[in-house]
């Protein structure tokens, strides 16, 4: 596996890291996402799962894995991010992420995100470049993100989710994710940990997002006026400026993804150029049946 190098752990000090991971009808990749997570290896995981309500076989995929999760709650129909809060609820780790059914993680993620976190006792929150990959795992684009400063960061929703690890400590100190919100809790919850806490870009892939068929250009319905709602609650009304300066930088990742691709780079996370199987980073182990779990 090229560009998984990660620090050695010492497994009586690493901090417990606590995934929430929301689904819904994802019994086609869910086994993925969890064979990620498992796959990590990681010795102090606190792995909760939420089911909102699936109608197709990602239930019976989760009961193959049941004795691994912290937690697994296949409730009523609820939104991912009420879903989310409650799954947070119930976390018992000093380092949490929210890692969605379209998330696969890249290995020795976690490794890297607890020495990372224990090597800087001063940073909050992290998050990485973004591969996105398609339904069958190749790899089809890369964001390439600037190290954004504290106002970027909160003024445009740019931080790829499935990729940003924070202090629980801080989680508590914002009030969490709001179920409110249905199509950018992640933002909302971004900005407000961005307000308080310390962040920074790592130069590396910690994830990848697959692309969501029931999303328009990757955003869900409702995003753009949730996102504007949350700028003006938190004093950051658009003005035409912020607004040429956020497509200038979407513009600029963009295109730094595409240089990156042409050009064969690679970073921990990642294969070089594109059309890649994400599947051959995890060494063929993501599309094995499994029948008693890993």
């Amino acid at each position: 596996m090229i560009g998984t190098l990660a620090p050695d752990r010492t497994k009586m000090d690493a901090p417990r890291i606590s995934l929430v991971t929301t689904c819904l009808n994802a019994g086609a990749t869910i086994e993925r996402t969890v064979i990620s997570v498992l796959g990590q290896r990681y010795p102090k995981l606190d792995y909760i799962v939420m089911d909102g309500g699936s109608q197709d076989g990602t239930a019976e995929v989760l009961r193959r894995y049941r004795r691994f999760f912290a937690h697994l709650d296949a409730g009523p129909a609820e939104s991912r991010a009420a879903l989310a809060a409650k799954g947070f609820a119930r976390a018992e780790g000093e380092i949490m992420a929210w890692i969605d059914d379209d998330t696969t993680l890249a290995p020795l993620t976690l490794d890297f995100v607890s020495w990372f976190f224990t090597a800087h006792p001063t940073v909050d929150v992290i998050y990485s470049h973004r591969l996105t990959i398609d339904g069958e795992d190749r790899a089809v684009g890369y964001d390439i993100l600037p190290a954004l400063s504290a106002k970027q960061a909160r003024r445009h929703p740019l931080i790829p989710q499935e990729t940003c690890f924070w202090r629980r400590s801080l989680y508590e100190r914002c009030g969490g994710i709001d179920p409110r919100f249905t199509a950018a809790p992640a933002y909302d919850l971004q900005v407000r940990l961005l307000e308080r806490g310390r962040a920074r870009r790592v130069d590396r892939f910690l994830a990848a997002r697959r692309r969501r068929p029931d999303t328009n250009g990757g955003m869900p319905a409702g995003f753009e006026d949730e996102v504007r709602h949350i700028q003006a609650v938190h004093g950051m009304t658009p003005r035409a400026w912020s607004r040429w300066s956020e497509a200038r930088l979407r513009d600029t990742i963009a295109a730094h993804g595409q240089q990156f691709a042409e050009a064969g780079a690679c970073r921990p996370g990642c294969l070089p150029g594109l059309g890649w199987s994400y599947d051959r980073l995890w060494g063929g182990t993501l599309h094995v049946p499994r029948e008693n779990g890993v």
